[in-house]
């Protein structure tokens, strides 16, 4: 079919032309525009004043089982919870497998002793040995702990760094930091008597300096970051007199060195006016 053959106009008389579609192949010519049908239109109109009377002037009713209000009338008289009680059990809904698990509550036994359990489990806390948690002090400094030990954390690495052999393990690994092996170097360039022994080589009581005198004279030098001595002592003051103090008893003077010194531009004459001194 050509396109100029099937040129038609609308019926209504408004003298608009219906555009051709392929659709019009299998299904016919159209015989009006859309929305040119005087007969859609006096439909939609009716509809529309239907809807609009009844949601203006909708009856309140009531159920005559259990007296609540309808806002819906139905043939029945009855509300939906009433009206679904009164039905044979044939047309009530069949609930799914998965919804009878929602309603039917578990309930749990211990195969060894028999006991309900609350929670999902072969044995309960008793039988399969788990301990339930208890809270107690710790000797030495009176915190309260939650987990399985004698002390607190912090009193059981003072106790275990009281052992010689611990302390002799653990600083044998470690290395140096920056700020160490930038001064060992520079002892070595300058040829210095000086020697590391932060590994844990020498010791003074409970403490190991950084580096010792090999020439006979009695000093050390201590090299430090200053966050961290602030977060353990409160101020690098504090901690550079409990050191001073406690290397004073065996006759050694301490000089320290500090990251600001040791990262400045001039830093090998400032850390060798130190030393020397």
């Amino acid at each position: 079919m050509s396109k100029e053959l099937t040129i038609k106009y609308c019926k209504c008389g408004c003298g608009g032309v219906i555009e051709w579609k392929s659709h019009y192949k299998n299904r016919g010519f159209a015989k009006y525009i859309r929305g040119h049908n005087p007969i859609t239109i006096s439909l939609r109109n009716k509809i529309q004043e239907a809807f609009e009377h009844r949601k203006l002037y909708q009856p309140l009713l009531k159920c005559y089982k259990c007296k609540k209000k309808i806002t819906v009338g139905s043939k029945s008289g009855l509300c939906k919870s009433c009206s679904t009680k009164l039905r044979p059990k044939k047309w009530r809904l069949k609930l799914s497998k998965a919804q009878k698990r929602v309603k039917k509550k578990k309930r749990w036994f211990c195969i060894s002793c028999n006991k309900e359990i609350s929670y999902r489990a072969k044995r309960c806390n008793k039988c399969s040995g788990i301990k339930k948690r208890v809270s107690h002090y710790c000797p030495d400094c009176g915190v309260k702990i939650h987990y399985q030990s004698k002390r607190c954390r912090k009193c059981a690495r003072v106790k275990n760094w009281e052992d010689v052999k611990y302390r002799s393990l653990i600083l044998k690994r470690r290395k140096k930091s920056f700020y160490e092996d930038r001064i060992s170097n520079l002892i070595r360039d300058n040829s210095l008597n000086f020697k590391f022994v932060g590994n844990g080589e020498i010791w003074f009581g409970h403490r190991n300096p950084d580096f010792i005198n090999t020439n006979g004279k009695k000093k050390l030098i201590e090299v430090y970051g200053s966050f961290q001595k602030k977060r353990n002592y409160g101020s690098i003051e504090k901690y550079e007199n409990n050191r001073t103090k406690h290397y004073k008893k065996y006759g050694f003077k301490v000089m320290f060195l500090n990251e600001k010194q040791i990262l400045n531009k001039d830093w090998k004459s400032k850390c060798l006016e130190v030393i020397s001194n």
